[in-house]
C-alpha cells in the first residue's frame, strides 16, 4: 500500500468530520472531498469519484462507507476501523445528548419554538452543501457538466417554488 497515513491523522480527520458533519451523506461526501482531495491531496478527483461509485453499489449509508473505505486505503484494516469509529461515534454521542435533552426539556414552549424555527434552516444548509459538491465535481470533471445543467434547472424550480404563492389564485 503506497502513501500510508498515520492512524492519528485519520482519527483526527474523521472525528472532526463526525462532529461537524450535518446534512446527510451528500454534505458528508462534500466535506470529505474537500479534506481528502483538495486539502490533503490523498486522492485525485477521479479516484475519489471511483470510491463514491463503489460505495453507491453497497447497501447502507454511503458517507460512512466512504469514510471506512478511505481509512482502509490510507492505513489498512486499522485505518478502516479507526475511520469508521471516529466518524460514527460523535454522531452517536451527540444524538444521545440531544435525545436526553429533548426528553428532559422538550415539552417547554421555549424549547419547542427554538426547535421548529431551526429545523428548516438546517435543511437549507444541507441543501447548500449539496449544491457545493455538485458545483465542485462539475468544475473538476467534464462528465459532470450535464449533471450541473440539470441541477441548475432543478435549483431554479426549487427557488421559484417559494414564490408560486403569487400565482395560486389565478
Amino acid at each position: 500500500m503506497k502513501n500510508r497515513t498515520s492512524l492519528k491523522e485519520i482519527a483526527k480527520l474523521f472525528f472532526k468530520l463526525g462532529i461537524i458533519g450535518f446534512g446527510g451523506p451528500a454534505a458528508h461526501i462534500a466535506m470529505m472531498r474537500e479534506e481528502v482531495v483538495v486539502k490533503r491531496k490523498w486522492f485525485n478527483e477521479q479516484h475519489f469519484l471511483d470510491l463514491i461509485g463503489a460505495t453507491s453499489l453497497i447497501p447502507g449509508p454511503n458517507s460512512t462507507e466512504l469514510a471506512i473505505h478511505i481509512g482502509h486505503e490510507k492505513a489498512g484494516w486499522k485505518g478502516l476501523i479507526t475511520a469508521g469509529l471516529c466518524f460514527i461515534l460523535p454522531a452517536v454521542f451527540l444524538t444521545g445528548i440531544f435525545a436526553f435533552l429533548y426528553k428532559q426539556y422538550g415539552q417547554l414552549p421555549e424549547v419547542q419554538l427554538f426547535g421548529c424555527g431551526n429545523f428548516y434552516h438546517c435543511h437549507f444548509l444541507a441543501f447548500l452543501c449539496f449544491c457545493d459538491i455538485i458545483k465542485s465535481f462539475s468544475k473538476e470533471n467534464a462528465k459532470f457538466k450535464p449533471v450541473l445543467s440539470i441541477f441548475r434547472c432543478g435549483k431554479c424550480g426549487i427557488g421559484s417554488h417559494h414564490h408560486c404563492g403569487l400565482f395560486r389564485n389565478g
